[in-house]
């Protein structure tokens, strides 16, 4: 796959990722383990981690890496966004510790400094390794901007190569990472504009901004205005994977994409993940 991306003058990036208390027992025959136990309500259980759970799960992380350099990927990325275990150690909902990895928000960011530490160390300090995270959880007692500005300004220091803000978890209700609705207007486009706007003035790490894009003319100004310095699509790419060649072309209506989710329904049922709404376009 990535000799196939190089070949025509691409470059890919990995991401990595660790489902924590989201993890499906059925799948890994174990249960599943995260900062704390969850509240009942939530519905899961999930097993507290110990001493030896952080140090394997830190190993896995930075070996993972190493076989993506060797793989030929250009980077690697860390999922500490969406409720995932990355996510779940920052944010106060899910880490109610009173250890190291749970006192203060240098405390919950700890588990993930500690695999840039180990991933810079072990796939080699110029590897590009990028962290996704959330702009905020909008949960009650959930990771808030200022938090992520903490955590951002800390991995600055760790020497990540960039950061790309999203938002939210599955337990956010309508503020969740995948909102549906067709944003047919520039006011409902751009999820994270303000929490983009807070960092770019606090933060010296190339940001990527996802959420909400659809239109050429909303991420051009988002660019020009300082904003972020790139822009990440994904519903719009499953939907039209050629959007980008339609814009560069001349065509710059915006995206297709509905955001009525029945790719991630595709995708959930076994099937591969593509737009079943518009699928012709992926023949």
């Amino acid at each position: 796959m990535t000799e196939a991306v190089h070949e025509v003058g691409g470059v890919i990036v990995v991401q990595l990722a660790h489902a924590g208390c989201r993890a499906r027992p059925e799948v890994t025959g174990s249960q599943p383990i995260g900062p704390s136990p969850l509240p009942k309500q939530l519905g899961i259980s999930c097993r507290e981690m110990g001493a030896g759970d952080i140090e394997k799960i830190v190993s896995s992380f930075a070996e993972a890496a190493v076989r993506a350099r060797k793989a030929g990927f250009d980077g690697v990325q860390l999922h500490a966004a969406h409720g995932y275990l990355l996510s779940q150690f920052l944010s106060r909902f899910f880490n109610k510790r009173k250890d190291d990895y749970g006192m203060g928000q240098r405390g919950r960011s700890r588990l993930l400094l500690e695999i840039v530490r180990r991933i810079k160390m072990e796939a080699g300090g110029d590897y590009p390794l990028l962290i996704k995270m959330n702009s905020e959880d909008f949960l009650e007692d959930g990771l808030t901007i200022n938090q992520m500005l903490e955590t951002a300004a800390m991995l600055e220091v760790e020497g990540a190569t960039a950061i790309e803000l999203s938002g939210g978890t599955p337990y956010s209700g309508k503020l969740n990472p995948l909102r549906q609705g067709k944003f047919d207007a520039p006011e409902k486009e751009v999820f994270y504009r303000q929490a983009a706007g807070m960092y770019k003035s606090k933060i010296g790490l190339p940001l990527l901004l996802v959420g909400g894009i659809r239109s050429f003319g909303m991420a051009d100004n988002l660019i020009e205005e300082g904003i972020t310095d790139f822009i990440g699509f994904s519903r719009p790419l499953i939907c039209e994977p050629g959007l980008i060649a339609r814009w560069k072309a001349g065509d710059q209506k915006p995206s297709i994409c509905v955001s009525d989710n029945l790719c991630i329904k595709s995708l959930r049922e076994g099937s591969e993940l593509r737009c079943l709404t518009f699928s012709r376009l992926n023949v």
